[in-house]
């Protein structure tokens, strides 16, 4: 068996080796891959793999699938597929992978399909690897507990045995299969220095023509080790400077590595080329400020729109959510970082009409700012309550007066709920246990995913001055 190389994951490797082998007596039937986002479950997998192309896999990554019903077709087109490259002399006949609907008819199909393969001498192993198996919002807990149990509904005289690897990034999906004491190989995360490796081998920067051009024109050393260096000091600074908002993910940090490096070279001088505090002082707005423009490939394209935001009156960068969805927003951070007791005093228009203590509690001062603390969770109707209460209710003035004073909030209505949901696949509102719960659960609660300074510019733009209801707290 041959052990592929991967970078800072030797030991999982070493553990794949050991589970996995193409004679089904000394492998596992379920394997379990545990891990958080961007620790090199897939890439680890892939390349073990692909070096060992003796034996039979299949990928299907879950990330792509909705329903269980597509995923359990697509691995019955899969399982084919692979079977017929490995034995074409085999004629396989009365099988339909499209009526593979749901896990039982899956495994009717396989039986069917596995049991043509009877030329075969031995007894060989195919894997099905699911990865990201938790990331299907449609599945229910009961759907993993039948992929575990597929293995052993396979018939004994098949030559053909199946054996399932699972991919999951959530621990606490895991949790819930955690008495079928299944064999289970752990991924941890990324350690920073780990992390800027893995960003030093992105291809292109260091012979980027860009900052060729840029050490050329300030008449300083061009060659490629000063270039080297140079682009290792910038992956030093993005790495230290955004790992506590990104996490320990390289793919995220990839993304970013190519927006803001056409700005770094463009702030280099013949000074901060080989003073490594002053080049990152020159930088520092670029590393912290969360509003920066992300300036294009180009100096004379970067220039120009610098240009053209010099004369633009706002100071933010423009944010694709609608104006709905902005207050939707606004709501969802009050009520993560606001005590709920005192929303009747904060956010109710009648609450004048009630005196003393139940108007507004007992409201002590707190030790610490809110928005410095985690964020809260809160219930749906809680965020709506508050989203009725801010928002601007634009009421035709052909209504009469006794109206307005009746009816002078925001009816729900779908297009409330269709921005909720784009707030949610935006990562900017995050559901708890969702997996469990689902979306219609009343006991299911959310949290906004968005920071103080975000939050700032997305109240600017529609003028709401979020800071007032933090004024009085310390």
């Amino acid at each position: 068996m041959v052990c592929p190389v991967v970078k800072y994951r030797d030991d999982q490797l070493e553990f794949l080796e050991a589970y996995v082998s193409a004679d089904p007596s000394l492998s596992p039937p379920v394997l379990f891959v545990e891990g958080p986002r961007g620790t090199g479950k897939t890439k680890t997998l892939r390349a073990f793999f692909d070096a060992n192309m003796d034996i039979l896999s299949i990928h299907v990554n879950s990330k792509d699938l909705i329903y269980c019903k597509s995923m359990c077709q697509r691995l019955a087109i899969s399982l084919e597929q692979k079977l017929k490259e490995r034995y074409p002399e085999v004629h396989i006949h009365d099988v339909d992978p499209f009526e593979a609907e749901d896990v039982y008819l899956l495994q009717k199909f396989m039986n069917k399909l596995f049991i043509q393969y009877h030329i075969t001498e031995k007894a060989v192993s195919i894997y099905v690897i699911l990865d990201g198996l938790d990331d299907i919002s449609q599945i229910n807990l009961e759907t993993p507990a039948q992929f575990i149990a597929l293995p052993g509904c396979i018939v004994p005289q098949s030559k053909i045995h199946l054996r399932v690897i699972m991919s999951f990034s959530k621990s606490s999906f895991l949790a819930n299969y955690a008495t079928y004491n299944i064999p289970t190989i752990y991924f941890p995360k990324y350690k920073p220095s780990e992390i800027e490796y893995i960003l030093k081998q992105n291809p292109g920067f260091t012979d980027d023509p860009l900052l060729i051009e840029k050490l050329d024109q300030i008449g300083c050393e061009n060659n490629h080790t000063v270039r080297k260096e140079i682009f290792g000091h910038y992956v030093h600074f993005l790495t230290e400077s955004l790992i506590v908002y990104t996490g320990h993910d390289p793919k995220v940090l990839g993304e970013i590595l190519g927006n803001k490096w056409p700005h770094f070279v463009d702030n280099l001088t013949e000074e901060n080329v080989r003073n490594t505090v002053q080049l990152y002082k020159t930088n520092l707005e670029l590393f912290t400020k969360p509003n920066e423009s992300l300036l294009s490939s180009t100096i004379r394209e970067s220039k120009q729109m610098i240009a053209n935001s010099a004369n633009e009156s706002l100071s933010y960068s423009s944010h694709s959510l609608c104006f709905m969805a902005k207050y939707l927003l606004i709501a969802a951070y009050l009520a993560s970082y606001l005590n709920h007791r005192y929303d009747s005093k904060v956010f109710s228009k009648k609450s004048h009409l009630r005196g003393g203590r139940s108007s507004y509690g007992r409201r002590s001062k707190l030790a610490h700012n809110p928005r410095y603390l985690q964020p809260s969770a809160f219930p749906l109707e809680r965020m709506l309550s508050i989203f009725q209460s801010i928002y601007p209710v634009r009421i035709s003035k052909e209504l009469s007066p006794d109206f307005f004073q009746r009816d002078s909030h925001m009816k729900a209505n779908v297009e409330v709920y269709e921005n909720v949901s784009d707030l949610m696949t935006s990562q900017l509102l995050v559901g708890l246990n969702l997996h469990k719960l689902g979306y219609l659960h009343e006991k299911l609660k959310f949290r906004v995913n968005v920071s103080w300074d975000y939050i700032l510019l997305v109240a600017d733009s529609v003028d709401f001055d979020i800071a007032e209801y933090f004024s009085d707290i310390e």
